[in-house]
């Protein structure tokens, strides 16, 4: 990581916010400029290519609408969470490549105007208080996971930087807990500890209500994780196998309750 390449700067994460969109957006022209349509089906999702579009775009409009009104969380269960994605990507209104590549640039300034320059201030996240930077690392996040899911047909190459990972796990881990999946929470009952390379320490203690309570610096642990950040924030979100980065050492878990490592994959459902 360099000196630029900072996290925890909300001017850098802005810049990468930016930029993020930009290159989903040219990647949608170059779809539509090499005659793919909207409805051409993505490889490894159920969406079109319209449709994994129309989604990127309702990401910035969903969180600036956070800021202005209530915005609650779907059920947690994968038919609402589904319907809930559906209609947020109905409300954009087209599906058209070059239509959503110019909405998508467009409203990723506007969420960057909405939030304003205080990195530290306090905003709203659905229901839930966050702050302007880890937002910006949610956002960030998907822009570059559903980059990853269009270059699946395509074929281009989208790097994800250490710098980029940790900005969004930074973003994710807090609000992590309102996504726990009670009854798999149930079943790995104890403390996992996450250290980032070239990051931060994460706990994610895991308890036997179905809850689990995040917090950063931990002193102790049942299960350790020492991740490489791009490897986790991939595996996390369910586009890469654990097997590959377990086998390269980029994922590495050591301690007295093993099984609570494997166990707690799927602890967090995925919006």
């Amino acid at each position: 990581m360099t000196a630029v390449e900072d996290p925890n700067d909300w001017a850098w994460l802005q810049a990468e916010l930016i930029a993020a969109g930009g290159r989903f957006a040219e990647s949608l022209r170059r779809c539509d400029a090499a005659g793919a349509k909207p409805t051409d089906p993505v490889p490894d999702l159920d969406w079109s290519l319209g449709r994994l579009g129309a989604h990127v775009v309702s990401i910035p409009r969903i969180h600036i609408e956070a800021q202005t009104q209530r915005l609650a969380f779907p059920q947690l269960a994968t038919d609402a969470v589904n319907a809930f994605s559906d209609e947020r990507a109905r409300l954009v209104g087209t599906t058209d490549l070059v239509e959503l590549a110019d909405l998508l640039e467009a409203d990723m300034a506007a969420l960057l105007e909405t939030l304003g320059p205080d990195g530290d201030r306090t905003v709203k996240f659905y229901e839930h208080d966050h702050s302007v930077i880890g937002v910006g690392g949610i956002a960030l996040s998907e822009v570059l996971v559903h980059h990853h899911d269009l270059s699946t047909l395509t074929g281009e190459s989208v790097p994800i930087s250490r710098a980029q990972a940790i900005a969004c796990l930074h973003g994710l881990f807090p609000m992590s807990t309102h996504f726990v999946d009670p009854a798999v929470a149930r079943r790995c009952q104890g403390t996992v500890h996450i250290q980032l390379r070239g990051g931060d320490d994460w706990a994610v203690h895991i308890q036997g209500d179905g809850a689990a309570v995040v917090r950063e610096n931990p002193t102790g642990a049942d299960f350790h994780n020492h991740a490489d950040p791009v490897a986790l924030l991939m595996v996390s979100l369910g586009r890469l196998n654990p097997v590959k980065p377990l086998l390269a050492g980029k994922l590495f878990g050591w301690g007295p309750k093993p099984w609570i490592g494997m166990r707690s994959r799927d602890l967090f459902i995925q919006l």
